[in-house]
């Protein structure tokens, strides 16, 4: 089985301790060579546009060679075609060139332009993540389909239930891109400055009610010029600069299509608020739960990547989980999606990290959380299937202690044993390879920390023929 672990465990957790970056282990699953030799990549920033999707089919049985998909524009070429970021006044040949580098893009949140962490969320924890060009495809189209579904009472898959089967029937995915639609929009034009929304629930008709706030984006962009301007390092200068220039311009890029958008996109939908829940500019979040429990891979990533808490959900605070989560619910998934259920377990822990919380609590959330984490990696390792460790562990980051990570390197193999898989380390300088078939098996005062940190852990389906070292 190849490995995928491309960062050093304690090494990553020293940068969180010191609180520089969340703990991350740079980890991402994916599928194993299959047997013509290929082997499955991934898909992150890597997705095919849908600009060269079109590129393919339009020339496919033709005859014709495929016409070759110019690479992305660069910051510098952007910057000549297209001026002040802040200003949003591009020309044709600016928006082709935008148009191309950032349809591409995976569809995440950016910090950059929002005043909340909580709405920041990432479609990128399974599967492949849909690209901001897929989001903004054909708004009208969707948005039909989804009102159609919506006015069917089986798609609205109620909390506490998942509804796999009807993933295609409701169009699951539609839900999830248009619901990733209203909440980029509303957020991104509050936060740059655009108004249009007269009550709750309906945005005004024609961009002649539009309040488009100048100042305020050109104060935004000065702001921000003036931290990288801050730094004292000439080398830190020039990269901290394209950065910030690369996240303005995909902004206003997005910020146009937001703004070019039929009304009805952003108003009331079914059961669920607009985009914004007005007053409050809390993004609603029941059109991307339902999809989530629909099925749709996206909107499961945004709602276990933590991009969906602290919502609204019918105009009222949230009281129930947004999957289920139950035993019943995960006993029923260990067997069909294993990976899915350790996801939903590393999850449902999330609120023991919340603000207030006693420290007992959240140790021990911190522990169950990267439990979990470890063991849907590993778990997708051993099945072939894609999940970014990256997305995975980014919902787990935080100021873990060194104590807590070592308790969770050992919770996880327990755990995988508990669950019938075997847990095998690879022979290393201490010795020949080790198997473990039980929970009783794995000791806290083995050196599971190095074994983890070496990429030397892995699992397999149990129980294993090999006797245990």
């Amino acid at each position: 089985m190849p490995r995928r672990l491309k960062a050093g465990i304690w090494a990553a957790l020293f940068l969180a301790l010191a609180g520089c970056v969340p703990w991350l282990l740079g980890r991402s699953a994916v599928a194993p060579g299959v047997a013509d030799g290929s082997s499955t990549e991934s898909p992150r920033r890597t997705t095919e546009s849908p600009f060269e999707t079109a590129v393919a089919a339009g020339t496919a049985g033709r005859g014709e060679a495929t016409p070759k998909v110019p690479a992305p524009p660069s910051i510098a070429e952007l910057r000549q075609l297209c001026g002040w970021p802040w200003l949003g006044a591009f020309g044709p040949e600016c928006l082709g060139a935008l148009e191309n580098r950032y349809a591409r893009e995976p569809a995440l949140g950016d910090e950059s332009f929002y005043s909340r962490p909580r709405i920041v969320f990432d479609t990128a924890m399974l599967g492949r993540s849909v690209t901001w060009g897929e989001v903004f495809e054909d708004p009208v189209g969707t948005l039909a389909r989804v009102e159609d579904a919506l006015g069917r009472p089986e798609c609205h898959a109620a909390e506490g239930d998942f509804r796999f089967d009807l993933r295609e029937a409701c169009v699951a995915d539609d839900m999830a891109r248009l619901a990733i639609l209203r909440r980029e929009c509303a957020n991104l034009l509050w936060n740059l400055g655009y108004a249009n929304e007269e009550s709750p629930g309906t945005w005004s008709e024609g961009s002649h009610a539009v309040f488009d706030n100048l100042e305020r984006r050109q104060a935004k962009w000065d702001l921000a010029v003036d931290r990288a301007n801050g730094s004292d390092d000439t080398a830190e200068y020039h990269p901290r600069r394209e950065r910030l220039e690369d996240a303005w311009l995909g902004a206003m890029w997005r910020a146009g299509k937001c703004r070019a958008l039929p009304r009805e996109s952003l108003n009331a939908l079914g059961p669920f608020f607009g985009a914004t829940a007005w007053p409050q500019r809390v993004p609603d979040t029941g059109l991307i739960e339902t999809a989530a429990r629909l099925g749709s891979e996206w909107a499961l990533s945004v709602v276990l990547s933590g991009g969906a808490r602290g919502g609204f959900a019918a105009g009222k605070l949230r009281k129930a989980p947004a999957l289920p989560v139950d035993d019943a619910t995960l006993a029923e998934l260990q067997s069909a999606r294993p990976v899915l259920a350790e996801l939903l377990r590393m999850w449902k822990n999330i609120g023991g990290l919340a603000w207030g919380a006693a420290e007992p609590e959240r140790s021990e959330a911190h522990v169950a959380m990267l439990a979990h984490a470890l063991a849907a990696l590993e778990v997708a390792a051993a099945l072939g299937l894609h999940v970014d460790g990256d997305a995975v562990l980014r919902t787990v980051s935080g100021r873990a202690s060194k104590a807590q990570v070592a308790a969770a390197m050992v919770r996880a193999p327990r755990w995988l044993t508990e669950q019938g898989w075997t847990v095998v380390v690879a022979a290393g300088e201490d010795g020949g390879e080790r198997v473990f078939e039980s929970p009783d098996q794995v000791r806290g005062e083995d050196p599971w920390g190095q074994w983890w940190d070496a990429d030397r852990v892995s699992v397999w389906p149990g129980p294993s023929a090999t006797p245990a070292g």
